[in-house]
This record gives structure tokens, sequence and C-alpha cells, in this order.
């Protein structure tokens, strides 16, 4: 996935703020996907958390949405999906936890969205809620074939990397706002050690070209370029 910097990073209609309908989809497609669309397929179908916990919270207010059930820790699919999650890295599973990030299946669908071989979704990352979709389908009928655990496991990392970084930065800029309620410009040391305080996922070893080196250059203007007017704003 590449990461794009937003020409405008606060839009100033708050209604936005309500819906990701106006976003690019996140997580895994083919073609055009509509946000919107895939919204919807989600909303209506039955929905299952077999990782972490469903987060409900926006900036402390409960969304309006369902309360999930979860699999019993029993169940096949359970100890399948374990299974994949035992191939990651410690420090990544670690971050997934530190983050609330959770894993939930969606049924009904092979895909969330199928228009054709060309436009086609079959993961998304909900920011908000901090959880990536993954039609059960999937799940099942790679669990059934004897699929190896690592065909998940590729797909756990695929997804929850740019929501690791998503959450870096979200939670950054709500630092750097308490940070601008009592100054007037963000010095160098602030933002990379900030960044640095928050990071879980990033390899970082002081050297420029490793991950957080890198991660840190490419956003190091559009942090250094947030003024005072964001304090309040959300984040």
């Amino acid at each position: 996935m590449q990461y794009h910097v937003p020409q405008q990073l606060y839009p100033e209609d708050p209604a936005l703020y309500q819906s990701g309908g106006h976003r690019p989809t996140t997580g895994l497609r083919e073609g055009l996907v509509h946000h919107n669309e895939l919204n919807d397929a989600i909303r209506m179908n039955p929905k299952t958390v077999i990782f972490g916990q469903q987060t409900r919270l926006r900036n402390g207010v409960i969304m309006p949405d369902e309360k999930l059930p979860r699999f019993h820790a029993g169940h096949d699919m359970v100890k399948f999906f374990y299974s994949a999650v035992r191939q990651l890295p410690p420090y990544l599973v670690d971050a997934l936890l530190d983050h609330k990030i959770s894993v939930t299946l969606v049924e009904g669908p092979s895909l969330l969205v199928f228009h054709h071989a060309r436009e086609h979704q079959s993961f998304h990352v909900g920011r908000t809620r901090r959880t990536i979709y993954i039609p059960e389908r999937v799940l099942r009928e790679a669990n059934d074939a004897g699929y190896d655990y690592w065909a998940i496991s590729e797909v756990i990392i695929q997804e929850a990397l740019p929501l690791l970084d998503y959450l870096l930065i979200l939670e950054t800029i709500r630092r750097l706002q308490e940070h601008l309620k009592t100054h007037l410009t963000l010095g160098y040391y602030i933002v990379k050690d900030t960044l640095r305080r928050h990071n879980k996922h990033l390899r970082d070893t002081d050297v420029p070209d490793d991950e957080f080196g890198t991660f840190f250059r490419y956003y190091a203007d559009a942090l250094y370029g947030l003024k005072p007017t964001i304090r309040d704003r959300d984040p």
C-alpha cells in the first residue's frame, strides 16, 4: 500500500467525521470500490469478533453500532486463526493488543464486494473501529482446504501494518494537540520523540533508513506544519 498525505489534513466540515463514506476504501482490493458500498455490505451481514476486543468508542463517545458476539474459544475457526497468530513476531502481536486492534469475521459473501474479476474487495480495515474485516467464508475455506497457517498470517500482516501506521499518527496528533495548548510551535524533538514513544511496530535502530526513520521523514513536514488552530479539533 502506498501512503498518501492529503492536501487538507483537517477538513472543515464536521459532518465528514461522522462517516468514512467519502474516503477511499482501505484493505486488499482491486479496481474502484466505493466506501459507502463497502460499509453497506459489512453492515447488513452478521459479524463475529475472532481476535481482540470490539472498539465502540470514538474520542470517548460510544458509537451507534451493535455489540458483536465472539466465537467460543474452542471453535475450530478460532483454533485455526490463532495458529496463524502464533506465526506472527511477538512484537507485532503486542502492538495489535496495545492498540486494541481486533479482527472481525463477516458472514455471507465470499468477498466483501465483488463486481467482476478486476473490481472487488477482499478485506477491509476499519480505522475508527480499529478492526480488520475478513469474510468468514475465506477463513472457513482456508481451514477446510488445509491451507498453511501462513496464508492467514500474511493477511493479518498486510492489513494490520497500515492500520498501525494510522494509529501511530493519530496518537501523535493527540499529543501534539496537547502540546500546542501551551506552545505556539512544534520543535524537532517533540515531534520525533512523540512518534518514537508511541511506536510499537516500526523497527527503530536510530539509523536513517530503518523503518522508523523512513516513516518519520515521510510525515515530518506535515506534522511540523501543524498549527495551534488544531488544538480542539478531531485528531
